[in-house]
């Protein structure tokens, strides 16, 4: 399943600040560890890029009101 929209609430945490949690829309809650891909253009790059206010695409698996991000997609600033 994937979910795009505005990143909000960001929290880092883990070695290196790189396990990241964030809300997405009123009803998801993306978490992503430190080792899922995110893509900027043609790009890929670590958690680290992914900054309150862009606006990004997770793709994973929706529990409970999270979404398990296997691959996080940055669609702007």
């Amino acid at each position: 399943m994937s979910v795009t929209g505005t990143v909000v609430n960001l929290e880092r945490s883990g070695e290196g600040g790189l396990d990241i949690s964030f809300r997405i829309d009123d009803f998801t809650i993306v978490r992503a560890s430190g080792s899922t891909p995110v893509i900027v253009g043609s790009a890929t790059d670590s958690t680290r890029a992914v900054l309150t206010g862009m606006n990004v695409t997770a793709e994973g698996r929706r529990t409970n009101g999270f979404l398990d991000a296997t691959r996080i997609v940055i669609n702007g600033q």
